[in-house]
């Protein structure tokens, strides 16, 4: 049986089919974590496959990468050429036309970058992401600016690199200033801008400190002279 199978059985209103799917997703992803990982992404970013069954396959990444207890530290495991594959099809999901998809996969990408944002392992993403806030393909762009409001609630605040801040309030800052911005824009920018606000604040501190610092270097100097 295909992914799609389990995926499906376990979606299932019959409580012994959906156990079953859900047995055989546990075992299937027990005995290869790496290609499990890899058949969801394949699944999530599949135009073919059922609505539902995509849903879950990026349910079943993000949580599994996070929060399942069995499965937590596997990822680390894995090839780069593995994990890369994952990523890229997860990313590529981000422009598709159905909003729920892109949702998912929004939702996904956040998990995956949760996971390794400590350790700088995916460190182009918050670049491609705020590039693609401008992108021409508004499900592309929705669903950038979505990601990049899933990444604030996933990454503690501490850890969040303050130039990545910056280049996010200023894309964000900048759709926000567009004239005639689409509604459906405008209201997830909004959502995610508010998201930031609270990360904004390690940024104005580091400001205020920098210009102390200067003040100070400028009265040490006039007390040479």
């Amino acid at each position: 049986m295909e992914i799609s199978d389990f995926l499906t059985q376990a979606r299932d209103s019959n409580y012994e089919i959906r156990k079953l799917g859900e047995d055989r997703i546990e075992q299937t992803a027990l005995s290869n974590f790496g290609q499990f990982m890899y058949a969801c992404s394949r699944e999530l970013a599949d135009d073919n496959k059922l609505r539902l069954n995509r849903q879950l396959a990026a349910t079943l990444i993000k949580n599994m990468l996070n929060y399942m207890p069995k499965f937590v530290g596997k990822w680390e495991t894995l090839g780069q050429d593995l994990k890369s594959e994952v990523k890229s099809a997860v990313l590529s999901t981000l422009a598709s036309v159905d909003l729920d998809i892109r949702k998912a996969a929004a939702l996904c990408v956040a998990g995956i970058y949760r996971l390794e944002q400590p350790t700088n392992q995916w460190p182009d993403l918050i670049a491609v992401l705020v590039k693609t806030c401008s992108n021409d393909n508004q499900n592309f762009q929705t669903a950038a600016i979505m990601a990049l409001g899933y990444i604030s609630q996933e990454v503690n605040q501490s850890d969040f690199c303050v130039a990545d801040v910056d280049k996010i309030l200023s894309a964000f800052i900048l759709l926000l200033k567009t004239p005639n911005l689409n509604i459906e824009v405008l209201k997830t920018t909004l959502i995610s801008f508010m998201n930031y606000i609270p990360f904004a604040k390690k940024n104005f501190e580091e400001q205020v400190i920098d210009i102390l610092l200067t003040q100070q270097r400028e009265k040490e100097q006039l007390s040479w002279t």
